[in-house]
């Protein structure tokens, strides 16, 4: 058993219905993420770290297997179990709560004197909610981005629990019964003075990772940060209290992730993603960022971005060193767009996946099925809409997503206000790539929204098939008329 001051997990994530017929069918993640790692480098300074990447040795489990848990945590005997996750991605955090639980329960057992801290995006939106049980597993739970005083906070930790970590901002600690919580500050750490991610963690998990997610290339995908925060407060995405202080990592820094990255793991890992928000708000930084990648003849499979920061300059950049651009598009429909204050268009969309394909960049747009405007009507619309787009080329690719209520959006808080009924509390349902919906709308019942999703799927893969099938027999695909009132009728 290795001793260690500090074990850092990444907890993992349910399977979805897709799982319930095909079990063994791959991961979809992107990545490793690199904040989990970020954090380790900062503790490494002062205490032996230890990193257990759950997230992808269970992802898709169907109950956790307590045994298989058990394997990995005996390897170690740690004084402070951290569980990390991304601080601005829901979709990494929320179903991740429920298993945080399960496995700090099995490590309470077998290390019964063990300290369990909480942090990522599920601690700044709902830190309450680790408190809920009669019983807290959990010590403490950081509302922050930490890592201007995680080293001071195992510290207070191991000595004093109460008196001295209240000193310490964004806290909140069980203790005797009771949960305290100390001031609460926005201020989050300057993401340019934080060391590289502790690569080196990996290593004794990258055959174990690769048997789990059989990648076709054999290599570990890796994300990375290279900056945090969007300015826009769309209100199923923004949801916490510094969502819009957009922040950068210098060229520098970036550059010494990827010798970090390189040095600890070689061959055996690639980039494929970065994790910013909104990549192509800086132009600087973007051509900063280019530079590097390119430098390290990286190519990355894509970077999310708005089709308002999306130029001829940006798209000519970008397709040095990456093969897609991903849009949030989120709907077709100007109406909808508007009411959920997107500050775009259709046309908008249309105009940024034209600029890509002169530069050669695959497009990926990703569509949220439920939106509480949504009826028949503007579904039937969307549906053909995207058949066309596929078909006629300005998107490669279009991923659905169900429309997810997570802790701190304002949908999640204040569901009222946009006619929802959020009907489950139940985080670990709270999936957006094919999890049921948890939630429905004025218009739309869960069982409603969750076909829709069904035939965005559906329809993405027919139309790539016809525009394959119409490529191979030379011919071209007009755009393809719809018929509401039948629509209406098969469905109604």
């Amino acid at each position: 058993m290795e001793n260690c001051d500090i074990l850092i997990i990444t907890p993992p994530r349910r399977a979805v219905f897709i799982n319930t017929i095909v079990h063994n069918f791959p991961p979809p993640s992107q990545g490793i993420d690199s904040v989990p790692l970020r954090l380790a480098a900062v503790l490494q300074k002062v205490y032996h770290v230890a990193f257990l990447p759950f997230y992808l040795l269970f992802y898709n489990y169907h109950e956790i297997n307590t045994q298989s848990i058990l394997s990995y945590l005996k390897a170690y005997n740690p004084k402070v179990i951290i569980f990390s996750t991304d601080y601005l991605i829901s979709n990494r955090s929320t179903a991740c709560f429920p298993s945080s639980l399960r496995i700090a329960a099995i490590c309470k057992e077998i290390f019964p004197k063990v300290k369990i801290v909480c942090t990522g995006k599920h601690a700044l939106a709902n830190p309450e909610s680790f408190f809920a049980s009669k019983k807290p597993l959990v010590d403490l739970v950081i509302n922050q981005e930490p890592e201007d005083f995680i080293c001071d906070a195992v510290a207070k930790l191991l000595k004093d629990p109460l008196g001295q970590l209240l000193e310490l901002p964004n806290i909140y600690l069980y203790e005797s019964g009771e949960v305290f919580k100390s001031k609460f500050s926005v201020k989050p750490p300057n993401v340019d003075s934080l060391p590289s991610p502790a690569y080196n963690l990996l290593i004794p998990h990258i055959e174990s990772i690769l048997e789990h997610e059989k990648p076709y290339d054999r290599k570990l995908s890796l994300t990375l940060r290279t900056s945090y925060g969007c300015p826009y407060e769309c209100p199923y995405c923004a949801g916490i209290s510094h969502w819009r202080n957009y922040r950068k990592r210098s060229g520098k820094n970036v550059s010494l992730d990827l010798t970090a990255a390189i040095k600890y793991l070689g061959d055996d890992a690639e980039f494929t993603f970065l994790d910013d928000e909104l990549f192509t708000f800086d132009p600087e930084h973007v051509k900063e960022i280019a530079c590097v990648f390119i430098s390290y003849k990286i190519k990355l499979q894509g970077v999310l971005t708005h089709v308002k920061h999306f130029d001829s300059s940006m798209a000519k950049i970008i397709s040095k060193f990456c093969h897609s651009v991903i849009f949030g598009a989120e709907n077709f429909n100007d109406q909808i767009l508007s009411s959920m204050k997107n500050q775009q268009s259709f046309d908008d969309i249309i105009k940024a996946c034209q600029l890509a394909k002169l530069y050669g960049i695959s497009t990926r747009l990703e569509f949220i099925a439920g939106l509480p405007e949504e009826n028949w009507e503007s579904i039937v619309y969307n549906l053909n809409q995207i058949y066309n787009l596929i078909c006629e080329g300005f998107a490669d690719e279009i991923i659905p997503y169900v429309l997810t209520p997570h802790p701190g959006t304002l949908i999640g808080t204040s569901p009222e206000l946009f006619g929802m009924t959020i009907v489950s509390s139940d985080y670990e349902k709270y999936i957006e790539e094919g999890g049921f919906p948890v939630c429905y709308t004025k218009n739309l019942s869960r069982e409603q929204i969750f076909i829709y999703y069904l035939l965005i799927k559906q329809i993405s893969s027919m139309s790539r098939n016809m525009k394959s099938y119409a490529k191979i027999n030379d011919f071209e695909l007009s755009n393809a008329n719809y018929d509401s009132e039948l629509f209406k009728k098969y469905v109604l």
